[in-house]
């Protein structure tokens, strides 16, 4: 049984009667000082520290930003599922206007079409759409590590000049660009893992410079934790994925 971390219901602090004393004592200390120790070990490592971690694509905080300063906001979500971002914006920001433009397998869309009929700034396409709204954010979440020609797939939406490109759950570290395989329920999926300068210098030639990068935090297969990568080289392996949003230069 988890003990349970807070007791009681009270109207003031006085008749809760804690100890306030606590933040002067030597565990408190501690605990903080430790957590500065990791935190400047991390800087040093060379690698992404545990400091900048997130779980969630960073689409949300940035929208928020965005929204502060103009409306509506126009989003590109390439690999987008059936609208998840959008439905995240809409229950976080309740003010979010614009448009939401989904890129997905037809199969996808088909259904995506039919139950979402109801949403009508929830757009989806089979393939990028040749007229779209002037964009605030383009974002690959997930996705570009299925893109046998993930180059070209960068050229094509870089083109479209969004302020904000948002490269999310990326397959890419301190380690070399190669290929393997992902097992899916008994199917072995083709994906690319990436060395991180590589896609840094792939979108700097795209005229976008990365502004943010983060730890992306997720689960695989109901756990918590490093990648299952144990079949691959230690030098190819992943502890975790990344967040990198780009801005547009000039």
């Amino acid at each position: 049984m988890v003990m349970s971390v807070w007791n009681g219901v009270f109207e003031t602090f006085a008749a809760a009667r804690g100890d306030s004393t606590v933040f002067h004592g030597d565990i408190w200390v501690q605990k903080l000082l430790d957590r500065a120790e990791r935190d400047v070990a991390g800087l040093q490592g060379g690698a992404l520290p545990d400091t900048a971690a997130m779980r969630d694509y960073p689409t949300l905080p940035i929208a928020a930003l965005l929204g502060m300063k103009r409306k509506p906001i126009n989003i590109l979500d390439y690999g987008g599922g059936m609208g998840t971002g959008y439905f995240q914006l809409k229950a976080a920001l309740p003010e979010f206007s614009g448009s939401y433009h989904v890129v997905e397998m037809a199969a996808v869309c088909e259904v995506a079409r039919k139950r979402l009929a109801g949403f009508g700034n929830l757009h989806f396409y089979e393939e990028m759409p040749s007229a779209l709204p002037a964009l605030d954010i383009a974002q690959i979440a997930s996705a570009l590590h299925y893109v046998e020609d993930w180059r070209a797939l960068l050229k094509q939406i870089a083109s479209l000049r969004a302020g904000i490109f948002i490269l999310a759950d990326l397959l890419a570290g301190d380690i070399p660009t190669f290929v393997t395989t992902q097992n899916f329920y008994g199917a072995r999926i083709p994906v690319w893992l990436w060395n991180v300068k590589d896609i840094c210098k792939e979108m700097q030639q795209c005229g976008y410079k990365p502004i943010l990068m983060t730890k992306h935090l997720t689960s695989v297969r109901g756990k918590d934790g490093p990648l299952p990568m144990s079949d691959l080289p230690e030098s190819h392996r992943l502890d975790h994925s990344c967040n990198i949003v780009f801005a547009l230069e000039g």
